[in-house]
């Protein structure tokens, strides 16, 4: 569930991955999810892959859904490393095309500190970039978060919505 300022509502995202180990540093996934704003709500799924690099991960992922009978695809790729014992660093790129009339482009930094064996805070830099129907803005964003491991490993993939491609939407 997302609490968004700039459009005063609540909006909220579900979604489901199904992973396969393809081998031991290496998974392969489906997903499908729902987001819900205003009560509009948009359907989506894809495909993703995450490989463990040693001190590092990456993942990709594509997915396609529609809202109101707008299609849209969304690409991604993402990934973190370490670079000492509780450090690292991680860069992101996420596009998005919705029949054309809309389209965004989300990049970012992050700088990463581990919190014990569970968790890590993190702070992002980056730019959105943006164009409807010709018109285009860039806007660059901050962002901080603290990522929470339930179990002993991480996550096999991120999260997945378009609420992720937007920052502070």
């Amino acid at each position: 569930v997302y609490s968004l300022g700039l459009v005063n509502d609540t909006a909220t995202n579900l979604v489901v991955h199904g992973i396969y180990d393809v081998h031991a540093t290496g998974s392969v996934g489906a997903f499908v999810g729902m987001d819900r704003l205003a009560g509009s709500d948009a359907t989506f799924y894809g495909i993703e892959y995450g490989q463990s690099l040693g001190a590092g991960s990456i993942e990709a992922y594509a997915g396609t859904g529609d809202e109101a009978g707008v299609d849209g695809t969304v690409i991604g790729v993402e990934s973190e490393f370490l670079i000492g014992a509780d450090f690292g660093v991680g860069v992101k790129l996420d596009h998005a095309d919705f029949e054309g009339t809309l389209s965004a482009t989300r990049f970012g930094v992050k700088g990463l500190y581990g919190i014990g064996d569970a968790g890590k805070v993190f702070a992002e830099l980056g730019t959105l970039r943006g164009e409807i129907d010709g018109a285009s803005a860039s806007e660059p964003f901050v962002g901080l978060g603290l990522t929470i491991n339930l179990g002993q490993d991480e996550s096999t993939f991120g999260r997945r919505g378009l609420f992720n491609l937007f920052p502070g939407l």
